[in-house]
């Protein structure tokens, strides 16, 4: 009942409405759900339905895409993008990236385009992107994708007074980020909280943020839904129901699942290993300790810092150049300058007998509404912080754990790209921009 008086919202207040679909349980419901709703208001406007296919997926998450675009084809502007975006690779100590559907590697693709006679799948020559262009980073594609749309759809609508929101089938249960990103966020849209502003009149929204794992599967067994058979064959290979996810094979959340492709897909499996150097090595200690899973242990005669200098030595040199650049950025930043913490993690600290100052309320709009925010600054960089909150809080051991997870952006301790990566990044959009297609 509760989501369908956000759908009743969402139609009335956004004119141009895209959902993003994963071919997860999650985004299936929110399909589902979403189509349920058009058909018993008689909406005659469609809504756009878009993929980010990244090749490297299992066939049944494929079947399952095409049977759903197939299904609400009526009801749908579909867009189903097979595109070369900068992807995160987390199995591999060379490259921090992979470039699915790079037509230079064809000869190894995983898999070839999909096929429907209901729908076009858009790939590098006949996608209608104006932005795009290869090796644009997945989660820029994206964001650029809604406001593609937003420019694109509803012409008739004067682009100040026009809405568009993009819907995500995301639950705040799935973690304790999402959790307060979610349910305590104060920026909200009409007294909502599942509702937040990108940029001007632009919105992603979350409708089914407070449903549970039982919820999803609830209305999943009702009659005529189809979902991903995927997971049937978790559930037969023994995975917990609050594991299984639906990820590309190579980005971080994808690689402690990487051996199922092995007894679940053969095929696809052997094809994986040939696609992205460090598969094969994702697949045997992918969930263990060497990956940076189930509490990685310090060995015998080392402190954390000792052994970050241990691993980072490990590491082909610019590897090891771009996490030191990183990690020293780190270092300055809490010990120099100051960051952000939840107020809840000061007992930790306390716990923890580490010494630093309490800079106070941090400054800044984005701040403005989080009372439950403070700046700290360390004394001394922490070797080791036991906490819940362990990737909010600084320390050598989270350095650890990002070399052993290839997290080469280091964004499981909160970073992003450096100004050298940046600027990397500028020259090649420069160099783009001048080649005629």
């Amino acid at each position: 009942e509760a989501l369908q008086k956000r759908y009743d919202l969402i139609f009335k207040e956004f004119d141009v409405i895209e959902v993003s679909f994963s071919g997860g349980k999650d985004s299936t419901v929110l399909v589902h759900t979403i189509m349920d709703y058009i058909k018993k208001n008689n909406i005659k406007d469609k809504v756009i339905l878009q993929y980010m296919d990244y090749e490297g997926s299992y066939q049944h998450t494929e079947d399952h895409l095409i049977e759903v675009f197939e299904e609400y084809s009526d009801y749908i502007y579909p867009h189903w993008n097979c595109l070369t975006y900068k992807t995160a690779c987390g199995v591999s100590m060379f490259q921090g990236f992979w470039l699915p559907w790079n037509d230079d590697e064809k000869h190894i693709w995983v898999r070839d385009y999909p096929k429907s006679c209901k729908f076009k799948v858009f790939n590098h020559e006949n996608n209608p992107y104006d932005f795009y262009y290869k090796g644009i980073e997945d989660s820029d594609f994206d964001l650029k994708f809604t406001k593609w749309c937003h420019h694109n759809f509803k012409k008739e609508i004067p682009i100040k007074e026009k809405k568009t929101i993009n819907l995500m089938g995301v639950r705040s249960e799935e973690s304790l980020n999402r959790y307060n990103a979610i349910v305590k966020n104060k920026t909200n849209y009409k007294g909502t909280n599942y509702i937040m502003k990108e940029s001007k009149n632009i919105y992603h929204a979350y409708p089914l943020y407070d449903w549970v794992l039982s919820d999803i599967w609830h209305y999943l067994s009702k009659p005529n839904k189809s979902y991903n058979k995927l997971y049937d064959l978790y559930f037969m290979a023994g995975v917990p129901l609050h594991n299984m996810r639906v990820a590309s094979a190579f980005i971080d959340e994808g690689v402690s699942s990487l051996k199922l492709h092995r007894a679940i897909e053969p095929n696809t499996w052997g094809k994986l290993v040939g696609r992205v150097n460090g598969a094969n090595f994702g697949n045997i200690y992918g969930g263990t300790k060497a990956h940076g899973f189930h509490n990685i242990t310090l060995p015998k005669g080392h402190t954390w810092k000792s052994y970050c200098d241990f691993l980072l030595s490990t590491l082909p040199e610019e590897v090891s150049l771009s996490f030191k650049k990183k990690f020293e950025t780190s270092i300055n930043t809490w010990t120099l300058k100051g960051a952000t913490v939840h107020e809840s993690s000061l007992n930790d600290l306390i716990e923890n007998k580490c010494k630093y100052e309490n800079l106070g309320h941090p400054k800044g709009k984005i701040y403005e509404n989080r009372t439950d925010m403070i700046c700290i600054r360390f004394d001394e960089y922490p070797d080791d912080i036991k906490s819940k909150n362990f990737k909010e809080l600084p320390s050598y051991k989270r350095m650890c754990v990002s070399i052993l997870k290839n997290d080469h952006s280091c964004k499981y301790m909160g970073y992003g790209m450096t100004n050298y990566e940046k600027e990397l990044r500028q020259m090649a959009l420069k160099k783009y921009k001048t080649i005629k297609k």
